[in-house]
């Protein structure tokens, strides 16, 4: 083994146990939001959140009746804070 190749393979070592514990302290990645949620992570009002809903500028999945919950996917919501044209979603609500 060549010299080189010996300090990559020590500098890899020590870079991985070095982020080690920052990747195990990092939180999973979301894959949806409640409103309340959205509009504590994005800064705007749950009435901001919910009209961009029903406005359709921002696209959610709605579950249950008419007082039910919308699921906002993480994809459609950073689409609506970067100003991204969102297509119209097929179905408003979840079957």
């Amino acid at each position: 083994m060549s010299l080189e190749t010996l300090i990559a393979e020590q500098v890899r070592a020590a870079v991985a146990e070095a982020i080690a514990p920052l990747l195990a302290a990092r939180p999973a990645a979301r894959i949806s939001y409640t409103i309340r949620e959205a509009a504590e992570i994005t800064g705007a009002g749950e009435h901001t959140i919910r009209h961009a809903i029903t406005s359709g500028q921002l696209t959610a999945i709605q579950l249950g009746g008419r007082t039910s919950t919308y699921i906002i996917p993480a994809d459609a919501l950073n689409a609506w804070v970067h100003g991204v044209q969102q297509p119209p979603p097929l179905s408003r609500k979840a079957r």
